[in-house]
């Protein structure tokens, strides 16, 4: 059994187990928030603030990597509901949740045991709520790397390396991140889908112009038989 524990607030989230190597989160915000990855170039972040999900994957072919800090959060209000994580025997757990100033704690503790400051509780707001910081909406999912003959550039060639993924049109580029040398790419095994379905398309309409040929043929027939008959 692994054990491990997200910690959250004042606009950073982190996790701490050992041998996590995915890391699934439910959350509720307004869609004004926003994450930015600390767990880069070994894991690649992917939310969505409408349907409250964001995910941590490995990328970058290093499978013996860990993950521990996860994102920093700005621009509006952040409630963390749930958390799962695999291990590398590809189980999956729960995670403790803890927001980063644990106020039924500190009520349940003796007034002597506190040690938080005025200081602490002040900032402690920004638990769910942090909007100090500048941080970009999340446009592309970086450092991912090329399995073999996975991917061709628009002259056919191979490509091999790290590449991203442009999240609003699904455009493959070359490059751990966007740049001003980024090329696009193709994926292989699209290029196979759309050679077979352009098979099937012709396929399908060989057919039809089959049977539109054979139904013009009955209804010639049918129409010479019931003239023949009418001599």
């Amino acid at each position: 059994m692994y054990n491990a524990v997200l910690t959250y607030g004042n606009g950073r989230a982190t996790i701490t187990g050992s041998d996590i190597i995915a890391v699934e989160i439910s959350y509720q915000s307004n869609n004004n928030i926003a994450f930015e990855n600390l767990a880069l170039p070994d894991f690649s972040l992917l939310y969505n603030n409408n349907t409250g999900k964001a995910i941590f994957f490995q990328t970058g072919g290093n499978n013996q990597s860990r993950i521990s800090d996860l994102f920093l959060y700005a621009g509006g209000d952040l409630k963390i509901l749930s958390c799962k994580f695999v291990s590398s025997e590809l189980n999956k757990y729960y995670a403790e949740i803890k927001p980063d100033m644990d106020y039924i704690k500190m009520i349940e503790t003796n007034i002597e045991d506190m040690d938080a400051t005025i200081g602490d509780m002040k900032t402690s707001y920004s638990n769910y709520k942090n909007i100090g910081q500048n941080i970009e909406p999340q446009k592309t999912i970086d450092y991912q790397q090329t399995l073999k003959d996975e991917l061709v550039d628009l002259s056919g060639e191979i490509y091999e390396g790290y590449y991203h993924i442009d999240l609003k049109t699904g455009s493959l580029f070359s490059g751990e991140v966007p740049s001003e040398n980024s090329v696009p790419l193709l994926s292989l095994r699209k290029i196979d889908i759309l050679k077979k379905n352009k098979i099937r398309t012709k396929a399908r309409g060989a057919k039809q112009k089959i049977y539109k040929k054979r139904n013009m043929y009955n209804n010639d027939r049918g129409v010479f038989r019931k003239v023949k008959k009418n001599v």
